[in-house]
């Protein structure tokens, strides 16, 4: 509902299995899988042969259902069900017409109503949920007809309804089993066991159709057995259909030539993986707590990275040792607070050093990417950043290349995943996810007289921190931390074609990065939170954090069930949102362009550079309507991410002043902002408020030519689009016309015709010719304040620079798991 909001992204829903929810935060880190937005050739395809064991990790998750959780399933179990019968808990009674008995045969429809009163789910060791339900039962008309010996075919109506007699509920128990199969790889089988009835009376069955069919009455335990069967099925069908969506395991091999085509085409490689419960399996503390087991491989190492398992390598593998069980997924609070929860997902670190090394040695991170896949890579953009280019591409804008060939695998590092603020702002103090990369390298290029000549190679330590908050549909999102510091001892080589100071060019690092992330967060959308029948999770502040000495990703959730259709009347008409059967007030963001401080050209080339130039910056003002009752103002916090990137940290203030260091790079910008109350990720705005505003020193570009009518202006603009820069003319020293969009002026030969350009940014170029005077190139006039030399940047957008790939490690690293 944000002002000026623009519409999200129309992509496809997913829906995740329980507990696959470690799987998909897996994914959304390591990226191994494929995006919502469409991947040629991502299928998971079967391994020859299966995932070899001795490359599996045990333990490399941990799931706990609490006694919290359990307690949760049994007060929703008839909503569960509902959700796992086609026609609900009204189920039709499917015809036998047998040669000794028949059960609705004559045409008419035969169904039940089934009301469930009370669900007992009580977990029993060594690992079984032994099920208690509890129902009310009624049938309609049930013609049933039996053939008797010297009599024949007897017909009567039988109706069945629990209530009829005492207890007036029918009792279902079931048992629900999970085990480990030592003869299949100790695996996770789950299946249900020892159905049975009680309290199920002939008190309750009413025979009626005749006389005949009074006397039969007698024959109650005929029609009992029949009507019996028929409701255990429909009960058992439910049972069956939930543990059916609860597959215990996948296992295959992702061809990442496909998932990675839309950014390299030229990258080749495959990576093999495994997520399967097992290992463990244990009722204990009220609850049930199974292990599941991992693995990722490389099937053949790629030459473009160097091998860590080699002899002699310089780099190492991550090690494969034992990972041992948490006493954190056998309670049920979680550890930073003693919050109760529900369910409990743990993702041991050594997994996902394993994921990033799997994508290290399939060949995913050599990444080759031109202006055939991103058009804005071209010499033309850096012109201000680095003047010295055009002397090398003679003034002609030329395409880019950039390379990256890491030299060591990533790795990940865990932490508490907290904040602190500082000077009005949000900052991250111990990031959840430290995503590093030694030796991390890049290759520029520029396509010179026909041919890719390197510019230079950027080196350093990669450091990137990222947090996971839950979204606006409560799936989960990274947001990033400062960027300035992301690549630590920064070194540039073989620059020797650039003038620039190779010091001053590993300035350029932090802008770069910040463009190319958002660049990058475009390719992978937010991981949604698992769904099973209903069944869905929720975060609240505090649910997703590092815990056992920072070795394991914990997150802890909550169940709710879906489709609630509630109203209050504590809310005004037609404002409440309500998910999983709670109110949930969406908030609606403002936002608006206080100041926009632009520092003088000289200032955007790193050469030019000095200490005391501001960097580029704008302030905008905040805002939140609609706050749900109880909430003060003082409870808003806003977050935002620049040019569709990725997402900041929330922040109190209500004047935000952005110095973000992908400001350097002249063009137009944008800006979204969502606000939600502090601990409810579900009062998020759903539609952002997006602001734009545009960073321009140069004046336009002026080329006046000379017509037979007169004279035209033809104007280019590095950021304004022509149809958007105005122009005012001044004839023989008279005085300028208004500024407007014609550019052209009707003349006498010989007339002194002087033309100013003016762009959106209000920047103004002056040219005087002769009306005679024929002009092959262009006249430019000096901007009256604040124009300079150099290129501008080209294009009506915000465009990713030439090192946009020195975070493709980053792009792997955080793209969501594809279906």
């Amino acid at each position: 509902m944000g002002s000026a909001a623009v519409p999200p992204s129309d992509h496809r829903q997913q829906r995740l299995r329980v507990w696959r929810l470690a799987f998909g935060i897996a994914a959304l880190i390591f990226g191994t899988a494929c995006g919502s937005q469409g991947c040629n050739g991502c299928a998971t395809q079967p391994i020859p042969g299966g995932f070899k064991q001795q490359y599996r990790l045990d333990n490399a998750m941990q799931v706990r259902l609490t006694s919290g959780g359990i307690t949760h399933l049994e007060n929703n179990f008839q909503s569960i069900v509902a959700g796992v019968l086609p026609g609900g808990l009204t189920f039709d009674i499917p015809p036998s017409c047998g040669s000794d008995n028949k059960l609705c045969c004559n045409g008419s429809k035969c169904s039940a109503t089934i009301g469930i009163t009370n669900t007992a789910i009580t977990p029993t060791a060594p690992s079984t949920l032994k099920l208690n339900v509890k129902a009310t039962v009624k049938s309609t008309k049930i013609r049933y007809e039996i053939k008797i010996f010297l009599i024949g075919w007897v017909g009567c109506d039988v109706e069945y309804d629990s209530g009829k007699d005492s207890p007036g509920t029918l009792g279902l128990n079931a048992d629900v089993e999970l085990f480990v199969d030592p003869n299949d790889g100790n695996k996770l089988k789950v299946s249900r066991k020892n159905t049975s009835f009680s309290d199920f009376q002939c008190g309750d069955i009413k025979i009626s159709g005749g006389i005949h069919c009074t006397v039969a009455n007698w024959l109650c335990s005929l029609f009992k057995g029949t009507i019996e069967s028929q409701v255990k099925n429909a009960l058992n069908g439910a049972i069956d259909g939930l543990l059916k969506d609860l597959p215990t395991g996948q296992e295959g091999r992702f061809d990442l030539s496909g998932f990675l085509a839309s950014i390299s085409p030229s990258t080749k490689g495959q990576m093999d993986f495994l997520m399967w419960g097992g290992g463990y399996s244990q009722a204990e503390n009220s609850g049930l707590s199974v292990g599941v087991m991992g693995g990722f491989r490389a099937p053949a190492h790629n030459n473009c990275v160097p091998s860590c398992e080699a002899p002699g390598a310089k780099c190492v593998a991550p090690p494969r040792i034992a990972l041992p069980r948490s006493t954190v997924f056998r309670s049920n609070t979680r550890p930073s607070d003693g919050k109760a929860y529900h369910v409990g997902v743990g993702v041991h670190r050594v997994a996902l050093d394993h994921a990033a090394y799997a994508l290290y040695s399939s060949g995913a991170l050599c990444l080759d990417i031109d202006n055939k896949v991103v058009a804005q890579l071209t010499s033309d953009l850096f012109g201000l950043l680095v003047p010295s280019l055009a002397s090398l591409t003679g003034g002609k804008n030329v395409p880019i290349k950039l390379s990256i060939r890491p030299r060591n695998p990533p790795t990940i590092e865990l932490g508490k995943g907290t904040y602190t603020q500082s000077g009005g702002k949000t900052v991250i103090q111990e990031p959840l996810l430290k995503i590093k990369a030694n030796e991390f390298a890049a290759d520029v290029y520029a396509r010179i007289e026909g041919r890719f000549v390197r510019l230079m190679t950027v080196i350093g330590e990669l450091e990137i921190p990222a947090v996971l908050f839950a979204d606006p549909s409560g799936k989960l999102q990274p947001i990033l931390g400062d960027l300035n510091s992301a690549l630590k001892n920064v070194r540039v080589e073989n620059s020797e074609l650039l003038s620039e100071d190779p010091q001053k060019l590993a300035s350029l690092f932090p802008t770069l990065l910040g463009l190319a992330a958002g660049f990058l967060s475009s390719g992978f959308q937010p991981i949604a939170l698992p769904e099973v029948q209903g069944i869905k999770l929720s975060l609240d502040k505090g649910s997703i954090t590092a815990v056992d000495n920072n070795n394991l990703l914990g997150i802890f959730a909550n169940l709710g069930v879906g489709g609630s259709t509630s109203t209050s009347p504590a809310f005004p008409s037609g404002q409440p949102q309500w998910i999983s059967g709670k109110a949930s007030w969406r908030l609606d963001t403002s936002a608006r362009v206080v100041n926009v401080t632009v520092p003088p050209t000289r200032a955007f080339s790193v050469a030019a550079r000095t200490a005391k130039d501001r960097a580029p910056s704008v302030e905008l003002e905040l805002g939140a309507t609609l706050l749900p009752p109880g909430a003060a103002r003082s409870d808003v916090e806003w977050t935002y991410r620049l040019d569709g990137g990725y997402w900041r940290p929330f922040t109190r203030g209500e004047r935000l002043v952005l110095t973000d260091p992908a400001l350097w790079l002249q063009g137009r910008h944008t800006v979204d902002v969502v606000a939600r109350i502090d601990g409810k990720p579900l009062s998020a705005d759903e539609t952002p408020a997006r602001v734009q505003f545009i960073i321009d020193t140069v004046a336009p570009t002026i080329k006046v030519a000379a017509t037979r009518e007169g004279v035209r202006a033809d104007i280019s603009d590095a950021v304004s689009p022509a149809k958007a820069v105005q122009v005012a003319w001044s004839v023989d020293g008279g005085p300028f016309t208004a500024f407007s969009t014609d550019k052209t002026k009707v003349v006498e030969p010989g007339a002194r015709v002087t033309v100013k350009a003016r762009d959106e940014a209000g920047n103004v170029a002056q040219v005087t010719v002769i009306a005679t005077e024929p002009v092959d190139t262009p006249r430019v006039g000096g901007a009256t304040d604040n124009a300079g030399g150099g290129c501008a940047i080209a294009g009506d957008a915000p465009v990713p620079p030439i090192f946009v790939l020195l975070v493709g490690l980053v792009l792997v690293l955080l793209r969501r798991r594809r279906r």
